[in-house]
C-alpha cells in the first residue's frame, strides 16, 4: 500500500541534481536512495527535504512547459 504522505526532495548523483516526490517518510537529509524505474545501480543523495504533503493534494494532471 502506498503512503498517504509524500515528501519533495532535492537529490544529487555526481554532478546531476533533480527534484522529485518520494513516498518514503523514513529518509532524511544525507540519506542515499535509488529511484524506481531508473538505473538500479545509481544512488542519489538527499540534499534537501520539504515538509510532508498529502498525496491527494498533488495534481498529476497538470502539465508544465509548452503546448
Amino acid at each position: 500500500m502506498k503512503s498517504k504522505l509524500l515528501i519533495q526532495v532535492r537529490l544529487r548523483s555526481g554532478t546531476t541534481e533533480r527534484t522529485c516526490l518520494v513516498d518514503n517518510a523514513d529518509i532524511r537529509t544525507g540519506s542515499w536512495i535509488t529511484l524506481k524505474n531508473e538505473d538500479p545501480g545509481r544512488r542519489w543523495e538527499v540534499i534537501w527535504m520539504s515538509h510532508e504533503i498529502n498525496r491527494a493534494d498533488v495534481h498529476s494532471d497538470w502539465h508544465a512547459g509548452g503546448l
